[in-house]
């Protein structure tokens, strides 16, 4: 009888040592899990950057002007300086009168009304451009108002060149009479060539005897 129990319990323990290797081979294939109440949430912060201040060019203007010799004519050359370096100009008849030229210009170059710009009558004032490639002088009517062609204008520097003298055109000195604007040139050498008058409003060119 006591034999039999210790065979019993001999049989019970192999099989109990079994199954704790079975049980603890089991638990060991079985992933591990973690679990929390805890909410997680991932904030990430944006770098902020400083807004890019906003600057807004202003352009400068400046005014320049005329008045003819009795006072009763005014033109009025308004010179808009530009972001990029250029200029803008604005020829009026008047403080108030309205735009009868305007042109943009490079940095290097410009516009400017000569002292002497009001013919003697105030019926006409002329203006000068000076290039990069030629000087220019643009001849208008008081008021603005076109010559009997329809342009705006009469360029004198224009109708020198077609005339094709030998002379190098140089400047316009000014009001010789009523309707007479002189033109004075230069040789190829540099020294100074034969003079002219320009006949307004018609645009003739006359050569002259004698130097001004």
């Amino acid at each position: 009888m006591v034999k039999k129990l210790e065979i019993d319990a001999l049989f019970f323990l192999i099989v109990g040592s079994f199954f704790g290797v079975f049980l603890v081979a089991y638990v060991k294939t079985q992933p591990v899990q973690f679990h929390t109440n805890a909410a997680i949430s991932l904030h990430t912060t944006q770098p902020t950057t400083a807004p890019t201040p906003t600057i807004t060019f202003e352009p400068t203007t400046t005014n320049d002007s005329q008045i003819s010799s009795d006072g009763s004519k005014k033109v009025v050359l308004k010179t808009i300086h530009n972001q990029d370096l250029s200029k803008t100009y604005e020829v009026s008849t008047g403080d108030n009168g309205p735009i009868i030229f305007t042109k943009t210009l490079d940095a290097s170059e410009n516009i400017t009304l000569p002292f002497n710009a009001w013919e003697p009558q105030n019926r006409y004032f002329f203006i000068q451009e000076m290039t990069s490639e030629a000087p220019r002088v643009l001849v208008f009517n008081a008021d603005g108002s076109p010559f009997g062609d329809g342009k705006p204008y009469l360029d004198l520097t224009d109708a020198y060149a077609k005339l094709g003298s030998s002379y190098n055109f140089n400047t316009a000195t000014g009001w010789a009479g009523y309707n007479l604007i002189v033109i004075n040139t230069k040789a190829g050498d540099g020294s100074q060539g034969a003079s002219y008058w320009f006949e307004v409003p018609y645009g003739g060119i006359l050569p002259l005897a004698t130097k001004f």
